[in-house]
């Protein structure tokens, strides 16, 4: 006997796979919907069934996770971050990942950046640089 939750969870599998190929490019649900193959109806009830949660919710996050990605390795400013992932505005953005990662992204790049510069090995022990200087 076929499990009726796998046509449910068929619909999700399918939304997933299309929120990472189009990689946070996808901003609404009807668009996700389309996407698909499926009505927008029946793909919110599948992910109310499969995931407990919205597929709003699920396109937010793959968005966010574009954002960080490109907070991580361009120097883009935030207002061209947005606009690439489909945030009507930078503050807009800057409300919305905050409020979801308790940060700024200009404080998390600023934090990658740190993070990034301490890992760096010095070029010279600060002890060759005193010595060198005496």
């Amino acid at each position: 006997m076929v499990d009726p939750l796998d046509r449910f969870r068929a619909v999700v599998n399918r939304a997933f796979e299309a929120i990472a190929a189009a990689d946070g490019g996808l901003v609404s649900v009807t668009e996700l919907a389309d996407a698909i193959g499926v009505g927008r109806r029946r793909l919110e009830r599948s992910f109310q069934i499969c995931e407990r949660g919205s597929v709003l919710a699920a396109l937010l996050a793959a968005r966010l996770d574009r954002v960080e990605r490109l907070l991580a390795t361009s120097n883009e400013p935030i207002s061209q971050i947005a606009n690439e992932c489909g945030f009507s505005s930078p503050s807009y953005l800057v409300a919305t990942y905050k409020k979801r990662k308790g940060m700024t992204p200009g404080r998390f790049r600023t934090e990658l950046q740190r993070a990034a510069h301490a890992r760096r090995p010095a070029l010279h022990a600060p002890s060759d640089i005193t010595a060198a200087r005496t």
